[in-house]
């Protein structure tokens, strides 16, 4: 089962474990929906599917080197933990999504923030918290030499791209920040217009900022 969510795969392989360890549990799911419960579904988030499709496959693919892009990867606080269960990259140093971006000609920074929380879905519950936290994150991207952000979660991509505008009324800072899931970036390297990937309907969409050197 593909999840390109990572609080949705976290919760489903978290409950995959949880059936897997508990007789007890499959018998007790078994006889509400009276099918048999197995435990045993892989779940994969959405660069687990690239490493499926391999990183050399993925380099040969690309019509067009993102040469330009220089992206800070975010992958949150939910994509490689827990650990133990998720068992996906390191937990505090992960380096998948580079491998990925970097096939596509791209040339990921080195930066501080890429497994730190932007707020998550207290988007709605306490806009505050996530205003301060995804400031933090664009921050510290651009300090590093970042021209884009490029996610593999959905609701860290509305956090990063949808907040901006209210990130500059209350904080002063205008980051103008692009942020590119990364289905994006392997479209455009792969010869896809930004209007037929839905880029131009971002909240941010402009240009991408001259790279520091």
């Amino acid at each position: 089962m593909l999840a390109p969510c990572p609080l949705c795969s976290n919760e489903l392989m978290k409950t995959i474990k949880e059936l897997s360890d508990s007789p007890a549990l499959r018998r007790e799911i078994a006889e509400v929906i009276e099918l048999p419960i197995e435990g045993k579904t892989q779940v994969v988030n959405i660069i687990q599917v690239l490493q499926m499709v391999g990183v050399e496959r993925i380099r040969e693919a690309v019509k067009r080197p993102l040469s330009e892009f220089r992206p800070a990867c975010y992958y949150g606080c939910l994509l490689t933990r827990p650990a133990k269960i998720l068992k996906f990259d390191d937990p505090e140093q992960p380096g998948s999504m580079e491998e990925i971006v970097e096939a596509l000609g791209a040339k990921p920074v080195q930066w501080n923030y890429k497994t730190e929380c932007c707020g998550a879905g207290m988007t709605m519950a306490n806009e505050d918290t996530v205003i301060s936290l995804s400031h933090k994150i664009l921050a510290n991207a651009e300090a590093h030499g970042a021209n884009c952000v490029v996610v593999a979660c959905p609701m860290c991509h509305v956090n990063l791209d949808m907040k901006q505008r209210d990130i500059e009324r209350r904080q002063g800072t205008r980051h103008q920040l692009m942020v590119y899931y990364i289905s994006d970036l392997i479209g455009l390297a792969l010869g896809l217009g930004e209007h037929e990937l839905g880029i131009d309907r971002h909240f941010v969409s402009a240009p991408l900022a001259a790279v520091k050197e």
